[in-house]
């Protein structure tokens, strides 16, 4: 199979078209893996924010082709449907805009945004971290959403927090180095 090895935009880069090719992944020399998608959401994502494939979008299978990322929805979570870290501010799309970015799908993010739920409860290095509901941040697993339970530790898209959060901290989004596994 053919690599891309060029590619016409920065990381950090938004364009107002599919120059890159939607889903094409690609590879920094630390082998951290970044994919080019379309925001289709009316919400912008945020660097270093997390987001998710949208539960429906319109194609056969977003999560297997990344063809879009949105904001987190409570249906979208009960999926497994975490994209990965956001890579720049990707702008909202409009009803005949759309908005294209990077996000980081695989390898360690210096400074990704997590908010964890309870403030009496520190972020251990190893916790397994999701999207939180309505809202761009990371999340333990256990406590994201009401029905956690039932994600268990089958969740396959999971970020790990490679740094401790103070109890002080947890309630405020805090920017933390995590290991992403969002392939």
């Amino acid at each position: 199979m053919a690599r891309k090895i060029l590619f016409e935009t920065a990381l950090t880069e938004i364009k107002d078209s599919d120059i890159e090719g939607i889903g094409i992944l690609r590879e920094d020399e630390r082998g951290n893996v970044y994919k080019w998608v379309e925001n289709k959401c009316a919400t912008a994502m945020v660097v270093g924010g997390a987001c998710a494939y949208p539960a429906t979008d319109g194609s056969a299978s977003p999560a297997k082709f990344g063809r879009r990322i949105s904001a987190q929805a409570a249906a979208e979570l009960s999926a497994d449907c975490f994209a990965g870290v956001a890579m720049a501010a990707i702008a909202a799309s409009g009803a005949s805009t759309s908005k294209y970015g990077w996000i980081q799908v695989e390898g360690i993010h210096t400074a990704a945004s997590v908010l964890l739920i309870s403030s009496t409860v520190a972020g251990v290095i190893g916790d397994r971290l999701i999207p939180a509901s309505a809202s761009l941040n990371l999340d333990r697993l256990v406590t994201s959403v009401a029905s956690a339970g039932a994600l268990g530790t089958t969740k396959v898209n999971v970020a790990v927090l490679m740094q401790t959060v103070d109890s002080a901290s947890a309630l405020t989004a805090t920017k933390v180095a995590v290991m992403l596994r969002c392939l």
